[in-house]
């Protein structure tokens, strides 16, 4: 991957600043299945831009940005190479070199306020996206790999709180929603899927000796039922930290 990078910044009044950056990247990917002798080979430039804004709202301890981006997300080399990994003698897994990047317009908006509370909304816009799947071929074999699926997007907002209790104790709390929807199809399939999901989190920072720095850290999270494109999970999970 070759790469290169420009960025502006600057702050137009007291209260209102911006950024903007664009990135130009190129990506060549050569590889080779030796036992089938299968090769992969892509080669592709891309433009990213981005810009953000940031208003400190005059007489108020409050503030408000605003974030747009162009991302990719590239397949992994595995997902690419067509190497059969057998499971069972009518099951196994292979990779699709065929397999595109996916792209992404993400737009986030941030509102903090009373200096420990920050309002977060997201929405991301994904195209050819990437991901797993298992089907049944019409010889009866079972067969998991990976594909561009199609588009999605998916809607976030999250509220948190972060306060300073004692000089070695930082708290912080936040709480969720997310609504995502995706439309594909696979092997003549329609694979669309809609789920949203919810999460509470609770997290401790302990300042043990700043002179060797040393830290502690106490985080709880739970986060509700998942539908995915593979699965749909029932079951509420929470995770303790330590």
């Amino acid at each position: 991957i070759g790469s290169g990078f420009i960025q502006f910044s600057r702050m137009w009044t007291p209260w209102l600043g911006t950024s903007a950056s664009l990135r130009l990247e190129h990506t060549r990917v050569e590889g080779m299945e030796a036992h089938e002798n299968e090769k992969v080979s892509q080669n592709y430039t891309d433009l990213f831009p981005s810009l953000s804004l940031n208003f400190n709202l005059p007489r108020s301890n409050q503030s408000i940005v605003l974030e747009y981006s162009y991302n990719i997300s590239r397949p992994r080399y595995h997902q690419l190479i067509p190497f059969k990994r057998w499971s069972s003698d009518m099951a196994y897994y292979t990779g699709n070199p065929d397999l595109k990047p996916s792209y992404s317009h993400v737009i986030n908006l941030y509102y903090s306020f009373l200096s420990s509370f920050t309002l977060s909304v997201m929405y991301v816009r994904e195209d050819q996206g990437i991901d797993g799947y298992t089907l049944n071929t019409p010889d009866g074999m079972l067969v998991s790999s990976f594909d561009n699926v199609g588009d999605s997007w998916c809607l976030y907002t999250d509220i948190s709180f972060k306060k300073k209790l004692l000089p070695f104790w930082h708290i912080y709390a936040g709480a969720g929603v997310s609504l995502k929807r995706t439309h594909g199809w696979i092997d003549d399939r329609d694979v669309g899927y809609s789920g949203r999901s919810g999460s509470l989190s609770l997290g401790n920072s302990f300042i043990i000796s700043r002179r060797h720095g040393l830290k502690a850290s106490l985080n709880y999270e739970i986060t509700s039922p998942i539908e995915n494109l593979l699965t749909s999970d029932s079951r509420w999970r929470n995770m303790m930290i330590i």
